[in-house]
């Protein structure tokens, strides 16, 4: 991005400012530099930036819709969790209000930018103006005192081969999942039951051919079994069974999803005991679907 350059100099003692001015020894002065970015223009005697273009009540639909869906959709920044995590469509807003001219945001918004320039975030935390700014075609620069920071923006702008993430995350969650799962498991508001499953077996099936590795075109396919279960009687108990064989059993039905710890509150009289409940019931909130299904259709594949 090419800035243009502005020296003025000021008067300490508060006169206005003044342009191209020489400095007397008799009085003290300021040399300012203002960089103005390339959207920053004279127009009516007022200028048009991020302060006139940006549009909130757009950028505050888009923020509110991004974070209502965040159970079923997770941008790149949802990688980790950060501290007062800001929306990404909130600073595509305003990278585009600041860089992107006079355009409507409304247009703006939707299509793919190339756009020049730099942006330094020396607060950078979870990063959310480095991923946004890049996605815009920006070069970046971010820096935070925080180890986690880094790693957690290292690891949002490192390119990597998702079948290799897949793969990853497949394995830790074979290794884990059967350790945490018992404490999970629970019974639905209406009577709804879970059930356990034991592995019993595997059989091979084809390999899947793998995306070629850049470094290594030799990379063998990957081989894939399938697992044979069955199902264990209702009155079995999962915490009966070693904590290191439990990877050999699985759970399909209700979870917990939220641990409420204070369910009650006692009496604070000494010597009374009542406890009176804070929860009546275990069902916080009941939702209906709200798109079209057939629950009782099967593939036919």
């Amino acid at each position: 991005m090419q800035l243009r350059r502005r020296w003025i100099v000021r008067d300490l003692s508060g006169s206005a400012l003044r342009r191209d001015v020489r400095v007397s020894s008799d009085r003290r002065w300021r040399l300012t530099t203002v960089l103005l970015s390339r959207s920053t223009h004279r127009h009516g005697g007022r200028s048009l930036s991020i302060e006139s273009n940006f549009d909130p009540a757009f950028a505050a639909a888009l923020a509110l819709r991004e974070k209502q869906i965040q159970q079923n959709y997770r941008p790149l920044i949802g990688i980790h969790k950060w501290f007062a995590r800001r929306p990404g469509t909130l600073f595509r807003n305003l990278l585009l209000s600041e860089f992107n001219g006079d355009e409507a945001l409304a247009s703006a918004y939707w299509r793919a930018h190339e756009l020049r320039g730099v942006i330094a975030d020396p607060f950078m935390g979870g990063g959310t103006t480095i991923v946004e700014g890049t996605r815009l075609g920006m070069q970046t620069f971010g820096c935070d005192l925080n180890p986690v920071a880094w790693f957690v923006v290292k690891n949002e702008m490192a390119q990597v081969d998702v079948e290799d993430v897949k793969s990853l995350l497949s394995e830790i969650e074979a290794e884990v999942k059967p350790q945490i799962m018992p404490y999970y498991a629970c019974d639905g508001p209406d009577g709804e039951r879970g059930k356990w499953f034991r592995r019993i077996g595997g059989k091979e099936r084809d390999k899947i051919p793998t995306q070629a590795n850049l470094l290594d075109s030799n990379r063998p396919n990957a081989a894939v079994t399938d697992d044979d279960w069955e199902e264990v009687p209702a009155d079995f108990d999962i915490f009966s069974v070693p904590w290191r064989e439990r990877k050999s059993y699985r759970y399909e039905g209700p979870e917990v999803i939220y641990t409420f710890w204070a369910k009650h509150g006692p009496c604070a009289r000494e010597g009374c005991g009542h406890r009176t409940p804070i929860i009546s019931t275990p069902v916080v909130a009941i939702k209906t679907l709200q798109v079209s299904a057939w629950l009782r259709q099967e593939c036919s594949a």
